[in-house]
């Protein structure tokens, strides 16, 4: 008799997809998906869209309209660095540091400080080693 399969995993061994593809069309609520590897995707997308926005203007840093990425884009990245899953939050802090860097609303010290209380009230700084 063979072992059964984990549950993370397809018969062949292969790491399971993602429910679901994400795009830009998709990307706003796909930001709330039970599936963590949708999230990661979602983080990933994003973190792709403001990294072109900068490539195209270098002077841009510190000055890009988060919202003109994805509608109330702002509203959401604190929630981004409370993310459960180890896997889905490496993605989101990669995009927040982009983040941070790069949008307007990020120097906001509301908005700074509410990044700040979300990064340390939940996951991102515990002790999980591929995270710090």
């Amino acid at each position: 008799p063979s072992a059964p399969t984990p549950a993370a995993q397809t018969d062949l061994g292969e790491p399971t997809p993602a429910s679901e593809e994400v795009t830009e069309e998709n990307l706003g609520p796909s930001l709330t998906s039970r599936d963590w590897k949708v999230r990661a995707q979602c983080y990933e997308l994003l973190h792709q869209l403001l990294a072109k926005r900068l490539e195209r203007n270098k002077n841009a840093r510190g000055k890009i309209d988060a919202d003109s990425i994805l509608d109330n884009l702002d509203s959401s990245v604190a929630a981004m660095a409370e993310d459960t899953n180890v896997g889905a939050l490496d993605k989101a802090l990669g995009f927040l540091f982009l983040y941070a860097d790069a949008c307007r609303k990020a120097g906001d010290p509301e908005q700074a400080a509410s990044m700040a209380r979300s990064l340390v009230k939940k996951n991102a700084l515990s002790s999980r080693p591929s995270t710090l």
